[in-house]
């Protein structure tokens, strides 16, 4: 946490002018967000009695499997498409993670990628190697 509000802090010394802000501060209140959640969410977990439910999942090859997910995703991006590529990724990683039910692995992949799609197309003005748009 103290490693992003340093990051931001130099990135807002450094700027031109609230132009730079506008573009930095969204995503690093997000980060911040994100991290927030995270060590929530750890500590949540943690709390909770894993021999009421019976299932405890050795979660020590999840990262491995996340970061080949990742180093798929990457090339397939440019390959298919940034938004096709998207909406596998996003409920392949959710699956890996745990969810099963597939009315919320629809509606993440499709929300998730509409959200990453107007973000980056519309907001940021990104050009992206995409199939649908």
């Amino acid at each position: 946490m103290a490693a992003v509000v340093i990051y931001l802090w130099s990135v807002l010394d450094a700027s031109r002018g609230p132009q730079d802000w506008l573009m930095i501060l969204p995503a690093g209140l997000v980060c911040i967000a994100a991290l927030l959640w995270a060590g929530g969410s750890d500590v949540v977990r943690e709390s909770r009695d894993t021999t009421e439910t019976g299932s405890e999942r050795d979660s020590s090859l999840l990262p491995p499997a996340l970061l080949v997910l990742i180093c798929l995703y990457a090339p397939a991006a440019g390959l298919i498409g940034f938004d096709i590529a998207t909406a596998i990724f996003i409920p392949a990683a959710l699956v890996l993670q745990g969810e099963r039910r597939p009315v919320h692995l629809g509606l993440a992949s499709l929300g998730g990628t509409a959200l990453l799609m107007w973000v980056f197309l519309d907001l940021l003005a990104v050009r992206l190697p995409v199939t649908v748009l």
